[in-house]
């Protein structure tokens, strides 16, 4: 199965909210998904605990900004790293409903079928 769709996270000094944010990820009833998150060199330890939560899910990609970007240029680095047709955005201490990509997906569908 092709993924058809990217989340992406900028992460910076996180670490006391990322579980919770991933685990609201992957408890979506919608599973086809990749997944990058970009540490935009943490202080904390930001980085590992996300490597320790997804190192068993290939549906994530975790890379590490060798200096701090900021917010904005993060965000852009991972803009173009998608592969996928849509894109989903998601800040690092988020948690949202465990139906939010299903809901989207089927409000998406409606649409571009409507055209």
């Amino acid at each position: 199965m092709t993924n058809d769709l990217t989340v992406i996270i900028p992460m910076y000094n996180a670490d006391k909210f990322i579980e919770e944010t991933i685990k609201s990820i992957t408890d979506q009833t919608y599973q086809n998904f990749n997944f990058i998150i970009l540490d935009d060199n943490s202080k904390d330890q930001s980085y590992e605990t996300v490597r320790n939560l997804t190192k068993f899910d290939n549906r994530f990609k975790v890379i590490k900004n060798e200096e701090n970007q900021g917010y904005l240029k993060s965000t852009n680095i991972l803009l173009s790293l998608i592969e996928t047709e849509y894109c989903a955005f998601w800040d690092a201490d988020d948690t949202c409903h465990k139906d939010r990509f299903s809901i989207q997906w089927i409000f998406s569908s409606k649409i571009y079928n409507s055209i």
